[in-house]
């Protein structure tokens, strides 16, 4: 299964795309969009805590969804997962989504069922 997510700025709400295939040549998909509010009252550190636990829990919960989506078509679960996760700044960022949005992503994964 591959995995894809983005997230994109709009006005006072970041957008976060979803997607991932269930079949094995991979040209179906099952996606999902969902808008994040970016909590413009906090201040800029509490904001970025609170948006990347927001997304956190939209990834976790979309990558249940797609499992068992993938299980519905197939019978079976995916034997690998390829995440490609864009829309990431600078190596600070890219630190944080290793170490906390890809562990819950696994989290999910290992938890599901």
């Amino acid at each position: 299964m591959i995995v894809g997510v983005d997230v994109c700025h709009a006005g006072r709400n970041s957008i976060v795309g979803l997607a991932a295939t269930y079949t094995p040549h991979y040209t179906q998909h099952f996606s999902r969009v969902y808008t994040q509010n970016l909590h413009r009252e906090l201040i800029q550190e509490e904001r970025d805590e609170r948006n990347i636990e927001d997304r956190i829990n939209i990834m976790s919960g979309f990558t249940a969804k797609a499992l068992k989506n993938y299980e519905n078509h197939n019978k079976k679960l995916p034997a690998r997962i390829v995440v490609y996760r864009d829309g990431v700044g600078g190596p600070s960022m890219q630190k944080r989504v290793l170490e906390v949005e890809l562990g819950k992503m696994t989290e999910a994964i290992k938890s599901y069922r």
